[in-house]
């Protein structure tokens, strides 16, 4: 433990496990939106789960650091979440004090592993634009997956760990969360490291994609690719020359100058294709680092007031603390929504899960028939 840091609580009473009696008739919003949360955010992030299970396309390095973004929202908002909604109905706590320390620790956990995750899917995303052989080479190796999947997890438990007694019910906010006061100072500087450091990477990183995509277009445009007509008139001498081998021997003149022609047609009606091929590609990777960022954005957007509240909180009404709080919860349910949005294979992955039952039931009933 750190000096200052204790674990010995105040004489338990009634008013110490019971919410802020100003709350009385905002806590039926709270709960609703608390629902919301947990129907939306418990479905999507267990879509998200069974479309990666299933879509073969889906499972790649990179969507791992989204899958275990996934799972860090699902432990929140099928997990905890309902907990939330409990205290808001009864106006109070009525876990007990390690329960209430056991949960404070989690929703805090989880909130920085999704920070981490969002580090690591910006820091790939950069990887992947600026040296993409590397984060192949990199992602391939055995020990990868299992230590992008362990290392937020890790890395948050032992942050947060340390702070077990810190964890205390909060009446403002009708849940259990870090004390204000006690352990101010390393709570403080954990907020710090974390949030600070960690949301600051990740617009660094976007920045430098942003930077690298921007100087790569100019590069494009100032050499110009001509076109297969352009291409193929503008080296007639080089493919007349060209011996083809073909079969294992040289054609003669006459078969040379028959077979050059048709590569010729063959490379102008190919060159489109190729050239399409790459414009798709060029823009599915534009669309998922949109997404990415989009996911960022909606981070910082649900956080924010939150933190805002937390600066001045002494000057804040206690229900304008609580929807600041309460906003917080939508980041959970979010991203499945951005995903099915703004990417097509994870849409056209939803669709094939919610087609399953009906495509089990179809062929279960043929082998009745049959």
């Amino acid at each position: 433990m750190f000096p200052g840091v204790s674990c010995l609580w105040e004489p338990t009473n009634a008013s110490s496990w019971s919410c802020d009696p100003s709350l009385s008739e905002y806590r039926y919003f709270g709960a609703s939106l608390g629902l919301l949360v947990t129907a939306v955010g418990a479905t999507g992030n267990s879509l998200t789960l069974l479309a990666y299970a299933v879509d073969a396309r889906l499972r790649t390095p990179f969507n791992l650091l989204i899958l275990n973004l996934t799972l860090s929202d699902l432990l929140y908002s099928a997990f905890l979440q309902p907990v939330t909604v409990t205290s808001y109905l009864r106006m109070g706590w009525s876990g007990g004090r390690q329960a209430c320390r056991a949960f404070g620790l989690l929703v805090f956990a989880s909130n920085l592993v999704s920070i981490l995750n969002l580090a690591l899917i910006a820091g790939a995303r950069y990887a992947l634009v600026r040296c993409p052989r590397g984060f192949r080479e990199v992602s391939a190796r055995p020990w990868a997956p299992p230590v992008f999947l362990a290392a937020p997890w890790l890395l948050s438990f032992g942050l947060l760990g340390p702070f077990w007694c810190v964890y205390d019910f909060l009446p403002s906010v009708c849940s259990c969360s870090l004390h204000p006061t006690r352990g101010r100072a390393y709570t403080t500087a954990l907020h710090v490291l974390t949030f600070g450091f960690g949301l600051t990477s990740i617009g660094v990183f976007y920045l430098l994609i942003y930077r690298k995509v921007r100087s790569t277009g100019r590069a494009a445009r100032s050499y110009r690719v001509p076109r297969p007509a352009e291409a193929s008139s503008s080296r007639p001498e080089e493919e007349e020359e060209e011996e083809v081998v073909v079969d294992g021997g040289t054609q003669g003149e006459e078969g040379s100058e028959a077979t050059s022609s048709m590569r010729k047609a063959e490379g102008q009606a190919m060159a489109p294709r190729k050239t399409g091929a790459r414009r798709r590609g060029s823009s599915d990777a534009r669309r998922v680092t949109a997404m990415c960022f989009a996911v960022f954005l909606v981070y910082l957007a649900c956080y924010l007031p939150f933190c805002l509240a937390n600066l001045f909180r002494r000057g804040l009404p206690t229900v304008v603390r609580a929807l600041a709080g309460n906003i917080t919860w939508l980041n959970s349910c979010a991203n499945p929504v951005l995903y099915a949005v703004m990417n097509r294979q994870f849409r056209d992955a939803y669709g094939r899960v919610l087609r399953l039952p009906c495509s089990l039931c179809a062929s279960r009933g043929q082998r009745g028939l049959g």
